[in-house]
């Protein structure tokens, strides 16, 4: 029996979203679903992605959109669908596509399911309008946790309670583990943040804490950055007037298995942000059984519990969080305790295979009620 097709579409750059998507075909590891993949963008497809789906042997697509509304991009996506004939999609944040793709499905008695990424305060007015279409149109919207669900709740005109479903991210644990060979044994503490370069992060705090701490005599601290975004020139001339060109290392963007190691070569993960969703990175970071170091802001702070598995600190507060980078390279034993209960929560509630699980009954229990 031929197996029914599951069709993700994705952002085509290096983005969390596009990886919860793959993370979804990982977590199928009895392959019960013919899955397929497609990438629009105005960038191109990200080689990561690109190997990410030779690995999986998934077949792959892409449009290269305009922006604003791009019509030859849903004419585009109509051949692609025509083509797969999928019994089940799953977009991954906000898009115009879902338009053609519900007119679609009544051909093909197919299902639609969207699953918010982009963190509610750093939303647009185009994305909080596709947000509205999205929940009239799709069959299901999948949100991270309640504390997103109370925010999108309220700027969503006819709120829909049972059209809601709310599904953790995932990630692999099989790529993001610890390092076998980690000791406390060596001088030079190394900090590192994963993540794009680009406004809704806040590098430059951070930076001001590696300040303080060289003011205050940790010489031996190295920081490092992997990713790249738009301003990548703004953090480097920060960098430089800040005097911290021997401590910090742009890594730029690289695949998920380098992301992966060098992740294992940190001490401590700390992440500014000024919102999220649900942090990839942090639960990565988790998964490595790193102690984390982050913002006290929606969609970290739901993940992070302050002193069981992370230490939060106040949005743009380098007093706040150079206090808690210090506490950690201090004490070796609470970097442990707090890597391990770190570790432990990404185990048990962030895998990859529970991802999959949960669209899975997620789609199944959509289709039940539609033959119902």
């Amino acid at each position: 029996m031929n197996k029914k097709k599951l069709l993700q579409i994705g952002y085509s750059g290096l983005s969390g979203a596009t990886y919860v998507g793959l993370c979804t075909v990982e977590g199928d590891i009895n392959r019960k679903w013919d899955h397929h993949f497609l990438f629009i963008g105005i960038e191109e497809i990200a080689i990561a992605n690109k190997d990410k789906c030779n690995e999986l042997n998934i077949p792959y697509s892409f449009i290269h959109k305009s922006k604003g509304l791009d019509l030859k991009a849903w004419w585009t996506a109509i051949k692609i669908y025509f083509k797969i004939r999928p019994s089940a999609i799953i977009i991954h944040g906000t898009s115009e596509l879902i338009i053609p793709l519900f007119f679609l499905k009544q051909i093909n008695h197919g299902s639609i399911f969207i699953i918010e990424h982009t963190p509610t305060k750093l939303k647009t007015k185009a994305e909080w309008f596709f947000s509205n279409l999205s929940l009239l149109l799709s069959d299901q919207v999948c949100l991270a946790n309640k504390v997103y669900q109370s925010q999108y709740q309220k700027n969503i005109l006819f709120f829909k309670q049972k059209k809601i479903s709310l599904i953790h991210n995932g990630i692999n644990i099989f790529q993001f583990k610890p390092s076998m060979n980690k000791c406390h044994d060596s001088e030079t503490i190394i900090l590192g943040m994963a993540s794009r370069l680009d406004h809704e992060k806040d590098h430059i705090t951070i930076l001001r804490a590696l300040c303080i701490l060289k003011e205050n005599g940790y010489n031996h601290l190295q920081y490092v950055i992997i990713g790249d975004g738009p301003d990548k020139k703004y953090i480097e001339d920060m960098i430089d007037s800040l005097d911290l060109t021997k401590e910090v290392k742009l890594l730029g963007s690289v695949g998920l298995s380098e992301v992966a190691k060098q992740l294992q070569e940190l001490d401590i993960y700390v992440h500014s942000s000024k919102g999220e969703t649900m942090s990839l990175s942090i639960m990565q970071a988790m998964a490595t059984g790193l102690p984390i170091v982050a913002t006290n802001v929606e969609g970290i702070n739901n993940n992070v519990e302050d002193g069981v598995d992370g230490l939060l600190f106040a949005l743009g507060d380098e007093q706040s969080c150079f206090e808690k980078i210090k506490m950690l390279i201090d004490n070796p034993s609470k970097r442990d305790f707090l890597g391990n209960n770190a570790l432990h929560k990404a185990k048990t509630e962030y895998s990859h295979i529970s991802l999959f699980k949960n669209i899975d009954r997620l789609i199944l229990n959509s289709k039940a009620q539609q033959s119902y």
